[in-house]
């Protein structure tokens, strides 16, 4: 049996998989967009939400 392929008016959703560990954010592989396979460190949280009310 041969490999089953969508038909051509299907479109596959957008897809972000990841993980948030130690300080970064790690993409999983299968994410749909160019970060994918990428680990990056979070960016320093703003001082606006470092506060307490």
């Amino acid at each position: 049996m041969g490999a089953l392929t969508a038909p051509e008016n299907v479109t596959t959703a957008p897809r972000c998989h990841s993980f948030v560990r130690n300080g970064h954010i790690e993409f999983l592989s299968d994410s749909t967009h160019e970060l994918a396979g990428q680990t990056m460190a979070l960016p320093p949280l703003p001082e606006w939400l470092k506060s307490e009310p």
